[in-house]
C-alpha cells in the first residue's frame, strides 16, 4: 500500500512537472515573440536615424546655401549702402535710374530679411531633428536593453526546463525502480498463495 502512494505521488509529480514543462514552453514562446518584435523595432528605429542622419546633412547643407545668399545680400548692401539718396540721384542720368537703384536697394534689403528669417527656421528644423535623432538613440538602445534581457530570460527559462527534465528523468526511474518492486511482491505473494492452496 505504501507502494502504491508512492506511485501515485509520483504520477502527480510528473504531471505537475509536465504542467510546469509546457509552461516554460508557453513562455519561451512568447518571449521568442517579443524578441522578434525588438528586433524589427530596432530595425525600424535604424532605419529611422539613417533618414534623420540624412536630413540633417541635407539642413546644413541648405543652412551653408543661405548664409552664402546672405553674405552676397549684405556685401551688395554696403556697396550699395555707402551712397546716399543724394549721391544715387546725382550719378544717374534719370530720375528713373534713380528710383530704379532705390527700389533695388530696398529689393536687396527684403532679400535680406527674408534669407534671415529662412536660415532661422532652418536652425529651427536643424534643432528639432538634433533632438528627435538623440529621442530615436534612446528608444533604439531601449529596445536592444530589451532584446538582450529577453534573451537572458529565455536561457534561463532552457536551463529550468532542463533542471525540470532531468528531475523528471530522475523521477521517472525510480517510479519504474518502484513498480518493478511492486511487480516483484505482487509475483511473491501469487507465489506463496499459490504454495499455501498446496498445503
Amino acid at each position: 500500500e505504501a507502494v502504491e502512494k508512492n506511485i501515485n505521488d509520483l504520477s502527480d509529480t510528473k504531471n505537475s512537472l509536465i504542467k510546469e514543462i509546457k509552461t516554460i514552453d508557453y513562455n519561451v514562446s512568447q518571449l521568442n515573440l517579443s524578441i522578434k518584435s525588438n528586433q524589427l523595432t530596432v530595425e525600424k528605429l535604424d532605419l529611422e536615424l539613417e533618414s534623420s542622419s540624412d536630413q540633417l546633412s541635407e539642413i546644413e547643407d541648405l543652412i551653408e546655401h543661405k548664409r552664402e545668399a546672405i553674405l552676397k545680400f549684405i556685401v551688395a548692401l554696403q556697396e550699395k549702402g555707402r551712397e546716399n539718396i543724394f549721391h544715387i540721384l546725382l550719378r544717374n542720368q534719370s530720375l528713373t535710374q534713380s528710383v530704379n537703384e532705390a527700389q533695388n536697394i530696398s529689393a536687396l534689403n527684403r532679400g535680406l530679411i527674408t534669407g534671415i528669417e529662412e536660415l532661422r527656421n532652418l536652425r529651427e528644423e536643424l534643432s528639432s531633428t538634433v533632438i528627435l535623432r538623440s529621442k530615436q538613440k534612446q528608444a533604439r538602445e531601449a529596445e536592444r536593453t530589451n532584446l538582450i534581457n529577453r534573451q537572458y530570460i529565455i536561457q534561463d527559462q532552457k536551463s529550468e526546463k532542463k533542471r525540470l527534465l532531468d528531475s523528471t528523468q530522475d523521477k521517472e526511474k525510480i517510479y519504474e525502480r518502484q513498480i518493478a518492486e511492486l511487480d516483484k511482491k505482487q509475483e511473491e505473494l501469487i507465489q506463496e498463495r499459490e504454495a499455501l492452496k498446496k498445503i
